[in-house]
C-alpha cells in the first residue's frame, strides 16, 4: 500500500508492505525506480525469529507529472533465501498552478499613466511559460505573446506594464495563463482596478502680459480652454481670480473676459475643475490700469 495514489512532485510517498515467511525473516531491501532505472536501497536486518512484518520505506517524490515510478521489495529468510515482491507503479499527478502575491504599482490608475500588474506562478511540474490577458475597458480579454522561461523554475514573478488608454470609471480586468512542463495549462482568477479621476492640467494664461500697463477699461484676459486640458475629456469650469478671489466662472467655451475695474494694480490666475478634481493655479501675472 501507499499512502496517497495521486501523488505530485515533492510530495513525501509512504510505501508499506507485509513481508511472511516460516523459515523467519532475516531482513529485506527496498528496490527503486523514480522514472530513470532501479536503484536498491541497504539492505535492512529485522528481529529473530520473526515470521511476519509490516515494513514501511519513504520517498520524496522529485519526478514531474506524468512520470511513472516503480518499486518492489526484496525478502531474506534465515536460510539465505532470497525472494522478490512483484513490480508495483503509479504515475505522478499534475501538481496545479498557484497565482499568488498580485499586486500593481498603482491602485488608483489614472488615463495616461503606466500601470504594472505582478503575480507570483508557482508550480512543481515546472513552468514554461505565461500568458497575460487584457481586457482594457472593452469586455473582451486580449492575449500578450507567449512568455517562455528557463528551464526546471517552480516559481516566477510575472510583471507586465500597460498604458491606460480609458478615462475615470472604467474598469480593466486581467488574467494569467501558465503552462508547465507537461503541457498542462492554469489560469488565474480575474483581476480587477477602476481607472480614477486624472485632475485637469493647469490651463496657460494669454493676455495681457505680465506687468502690463493700460490706459483704459475695460481689459481682455484671455487663457486656454482646450479640452486636452483634462485627459478623461470632463466639462472643465474655469475660475479667473482676481487679487486672490474668484472673479468670474466660465466654461470651456469662454475663452477670454473683460474686466472693469478703476485704477489700480491688479494680479490675476486661473484654475480648472472637471467638477471632481481641481488644477493647480496658474502663475500669477500682474496689470496696471
Amino acid at each position: 500500500t501507499t499512502n496517497d495514489t495521486s501523488v505530485t512532485k515533492d510530495e513525501a510517498m509512504q510505501f508499506n508492505i507485509t513481508v511472511t515467511d516460516l523459515d523467519n525473516i532475516s531482513g529485506f531491501f527496498f528496490s527503486w525506480d523514480n522514472g530513470t532505472a532501479f536503484v536498491n536501497d541497504s539492505f535492512r536486518s529485522v528481529s529473530n525469529n520473526l515470521t511476519s512484518g509490516t515494513f514501511s520505506v519513504n520517498k520524496t517524490i522529485d519526478r514531474v507529472r506524468g512520470t511513472t515510478l516503480q518499486w518492489r521489495w526484496h525478502a531474506n529468510d534465515t536460510s539465505g533465501t532470497f525472494n522478490t515482491s512483484t513490480t508495483y507503479s503509479i504515475i505522478v499527478a499534475d501538481t496545479a498552478t498557484t497565482f499568488t502575491s498580485n499586486s500593481t504599482n498603482d491602485t488608483n490608475p489614472l488615463k495616461n499613466e503606466v500601470l504594472q500588474m505582478n503575480i507570483t506562478i508557482t508550480d512543481n511540474d515546472n513552468i514554461s511559460g505565461y500568458i497575460f490577458a487584457w481586457d482594457n475597458g472593452t469586455q473582451t480579454f486580449v492575449n500578450d505573446s507567449f512568455r517562455s522561461t528557463s528551464n526546471n523554475i517552480t516559481t516566477i514573478v510575472a510583471s507586465i506594464n500597460k498604458t491606460i488608454e480609458r478615462t475615470n470609471g472604467t474598469t480593466l480586468t486581467w488574467k494569467y495563463y501558465a503552462n508547465d512542463s507537461s503541457g498542462t495549462w492554469n489560469n488565474s482568477v480575474n483581476f480587477t482596478v477602476v481607472v480614477g479621476n486624472a485632475a485637469p492640467i493647469a490651463t496657460t494664461l494669454i493676455s495681457p502680459g505680465n506687468n502690463a500697463n493700460h490706459s483704459s477699461t475695460p481689459v481682455n484676459l484671455t487663457y486656454n480652454t482646450s479640452r486636452e486640458l483634462d485627459a478623461d475629456n470632463n466639462t472643465l469650469t474655469f475660475y479667473v481670480f482676481i487679487n486672490g478671489t474668484i472673479n468670474r466662472t466660465a466654461g470651456t467655451i469662454e475663452s477670454n473676459f473683460s474686466f472693469n475695474a478703476s485704477d489700480g494694480d491688479y494680479v490675476w490666475a486661473v484654475m480648472v475643475s472637471d467638477g471632481v478634481t481641481n488644477s493647480s493655479n496658474t502663475s500669477n501675472r500682474s496689470f496696471i490700469l
